[in-house]
């Protein structure tokens, strides 16, 4: 990722580690959105129209010695922490063996394996994981974890959950619902919050944050998928990444939504 435009968008709690290496080129990721801006007030509702993306992506994965250092650094913190939370966006990073030292050591996981357009159908759950207390993916995600374009998606999330020992599982499909399931409970189905619609980009990287945060606080799944709406709704108000989700509008929003 480039360093200073994702350093200076972080809230100012969150400490940052970077790995460098003379094997990477200084770009090894580079994504760029042309974006074509509505002239109409946010609050109309009117959603920017991404018109293309170009990504710079080095295809040669970080080296051994690299992965190393990466796994180091892990080995180093894994255990002062109740939630690992992996972000697995398929860039390369996240070789066979920082993904199985972490699915061995991580005392609550929560996996986001996520399927863009430069990794699509090589970053599959239930291929790159064995373990994930908690995950979530969208539509496309769990369709290509099913191998079919038409599948019973309540279904799917109960195997899927079976498979990887899950205790909470979501499935997050966009303007129509999100799924949550926790075994020993019904599946609970939860439309989206916001309706005026900025930006979709981060919405289901702010719901998977704040939905593992109440997964590892062992609250009831239907707890759990309110509270990661709520994150993902202030999240589609947001151009990009320009800013994280704010703890004020999230309580809120929820103050809001209980009194409805």
């Amino acid at each position: 990722m480039r360093r200073n435009s994702e350093s200076g968008h972080s809230a100012a709690t969150c400490r940052q580690k970077f790995f460098t290496s003379a094997e990477c080129v200084s770009k090894w990721l580079l994504s760029r959105r042309e974006e074509l801006k509505t002239t109409e007030p946010k609050t109309e509702g009117k959603e920017l129209a991404k018109l293309f993306s170009v990504n710079f992506i080095d295809r040669q994965h970080p080296g051994v010695e690299l992965q190393k250092t990466v796994l180091d650094r892990i080995a180093g913190l894994i255990n002062s922490y109740d939630l690992v939370l992996i972000m697995d966006f398929g860039h390369g990073l996240l070789e066979d063996m920082i993904r199985e030292y972490i699915q061995e050591k991580a005392g609550f996981l929560a996996v986001n394996c996520q399927t863009n357009s430069n990794n699509h159908g090589f970053n599959i759950l239930n291929r790159r994981y064995r373990r994930a207390d908690a995950f979530t993916l969208d539509q496309t995600e769990i369709s290509l974890v099913a191998g079919r374009r038409q599948i019973d998606f309540q279904r799917e999330l109960e195997g899927l959950c079976r498979l990887l020992g899950t205790r909470y599982g979501w499935l997050t499909r966009g303007a129509t619902e999100t799924l949550g399931y926790q075994p020993g409970r019904e599946i609970c189905a939860c439309s989206p919050f916001e309706r005026s619609i900025v930006d979709t980009l981060g919405a289901g990287d702010a719901f998977c944050s704040i939905a593992a945060l109440a997964a590892v606080k062992g609250l009831p799944v239907e707890i759990a998928t309110f509270m990661g709406q709520l994150a993902g709704a202030q999240a589609v108000r947001i151009i990009g990444n320009a800013e994280p989700i704010r703890k004020s509008k999230f309580l809120k929003g929820a103050n809001s939504m209980l009194a409805f």
